[in-house]
C-alpha cells in the first residue's frame, strides 16, 4: 500500500503525492532507511490530515520531521492507539 494522506474534512481536490526520495544504509545487520515524501495541496485552503504509510513486521518509525517553509521542525511518531 502507498503512504497517503488522510483528510478528514473533504477537500475539493485530492491532496498530491508528488515525489519520493529513498536513502538507505547497511550497517551490521541493520539498515537505516531515510524516506522523504513531498506532497501538494492543490485546494485554495489549508487542510490538516494523517500519513499512513505502511511498515513491515520488525521496523519501526525512529524519527518525524516536516518542512515549513524550507526549514525542518522535528516531530515525534506516537503508536497508532494513542493517536
Amino acid at each position: 500500500m502507498p503512504p497517503r494522506i488522510i483528510v478528514a474534512d473533504k477537500p475539493e481536490q485530492p491532496i498530491e503525492l508528488r515525489s519520493v526520495q529513498i536513502r538507505a544504509e547497511i550497517a551490521g545487520g541493520f539498515a537505516v532507511t531515510e524516506t522523504e515524501f513531498e506532497f501538494f495541496n492543490p485546494n485554495n485552503r489549508l487542510l490538516e490530515g494523517n500519513l499512513e504509510f505502511p511498515l513491515l513486521e520488525g521496523q519501526k518509525v525512529s524519527g518525524f520531521a516536516l518542512d515549513f517553509d524550507g526549514k525542518w521542525r522535528g516531530a515525534v511518531p506516537i503508536d497508532k492507539p494513542k493517536a
